[in-house]
């Protein structure tokens, strides 16, 4: 399945090959993705939580900074992502396993 500007659609293909693929978010409110993580420990399917987006999204940065968001601190907390990427203190980086117990053909 092809997207705009020719990227093909990853989450399509590791459906294809693995049957279950994994819930990727990113950007959502923290009860919201933190409920998405739950849901999907409950039933078995990975979860990749991806980034925040930016620094003024990550829940770091208001735990901080009072009523005031304080993007510093957020950004020397989390560092990985794209607006940081840690969930409740977590990285959450789930895939699921092959069917087939191999690698698609090319990827290391």
């Amino acid at each position: 399945m092809k997207l705009h500007r020719g990227f093909t659609n990853l989450a399509a293909i590791l459906n294809d090959i693995y049957g279950v693929g994994p819930l990727v978010a990113s950007r959502e409110a923290v009860s919201w993705a933190v409920e998405l993580h739950r849901s999907c420990q409950a039933q078995d399917v990975p979860f990749f939580w991806k980034q925040w987006g930016t620094y003024e999204n990550n829940p770091l940065a208001w735990a901080h900074g009072g009523n005031q968001v304080d993007t510093a601190a957020a950004k020397r907390l989390d560092p990985g992502g794209k607006g940081g990427s840690l969930l409740e203190g977590l990285h959450y980086r789930e895939m699921p396993e092959c069917r087939s117990g191999q690698a698609p053909q090319g990827w290391a």
